[in-house]
């Protein structure tokens, strides 16, 4: 009797030592950050929400783009397939905007509660676009990421940042070999998706989609425009390992084995 309760005591606390020697998690929660971009890449304006839940919307007020920033998402559903859809609706361009700058508007969004049973999936990467001009261009591009949630950091006190982490997948990330999800408009694609396999997947894990917006052509002044994305992780079934295949095929031979010798022994 006392061997017995020796054993349940040293089992439990091992778990508990399993608990504590987990690594910490840094929460990321649902974020959105809207920036400007002049010609070199750096940030003209910025701003970051960040909430613990979704869906989030951010209105933005930059020196050159004007605007709403959505985001939704279904990381509290449970669903077999992990998605994100951001938004930057009510688009317009300032005064200030100058097409010859190469100014950008870039969205990134991320979410890093989404929770998996499987080991692999389906990356997907969708942009659209839209606005209200019929000279010049705008041009979508859309990337997506998957990372840790165990290992993503959270800056201590820059509000320009999202949290980051080693990244587990991409997609659209590495252009010309693996382009973005990109839409001109005016033009013949309104809207495109780029997808990629997976593997490895941890749970929790994160996704993260960026969105970049640029303009070319005779832009009018003050012109409207819009543009969206998607991200998503469609699980796969996992196949059954090896041994477990040839226990399920193992099991009825057995049993045929079993009725033959009784049927022999009769």
């Amino acid at each position: 009797m006392i061997l017995h309760q020796l054993r349940w005591m040293a089992a439990g606390l091992a778990a508990v030592a399993v608990v504590f020697a987990a690594p910490s998690r840094s929460n990321a929660d649902v974020q959105i950050l809207v920036e400007e971009l002049d010609a070199g890449g750096g940030t003209v304006a910025s701003k970051l929400v960040s909430s613990p839940n979704g869906p989030l919307a951010v209105s933005f007020a930059g020196v050159y783009f004007t605007g709403i920033a959505t985001l939704s998402t279904n990381s509290d559903s449970g669903s077999s397939t992990a998605s994100l859809t951001p938004a930057f609706t009510a688009g317009r361009l300032t005064p200030a905007f100058d097409v010859t700058q190469d100014h950008k508007l870039r969205i990134t969004v991320t979410d890093d509660k989404f929770m998996t049973s499987t080991n692999g999936g389906t990356l997907k990467s969708a942009a659209g676009a839209s606005n209200g001009f019929a000279d010049g261009i705008e041009k979508v591009e859309t990337f997506a990421l998957l990372f840790d949630s165990k290992q993503m950091t959270v800056p201590a006190s820059s509000q320009t940042q999202l949290a980051t982490g080693p990244i587990l997948a991409s997609v659209g990330t590495n252009p010309p070999t693996d382009p973005p999800a990109t839409v001109t408009q005016p033009g013949p694609d309104r809207a495109d998706e780029v997808k990629k396999e997976v593997v490895g997947i941890p749970s929790p894990f994160a996704i993260q989609q960026v969105i970049l917006v640029s303009f070319s052509g005779p832009i009018p002044p003050a012109a409207t425009f819009g543009a969206t994305g998607g991200a998503s992780l469609e699980s796969s079934a996992v196949p059954a390992p090896g041994g477990l295949a040839l226990a399920l095929i193992a099991l009825p031979l057995l049993g045929l084995r079993r009725s033959l010798r009784k049927t022999a022994a009769a």
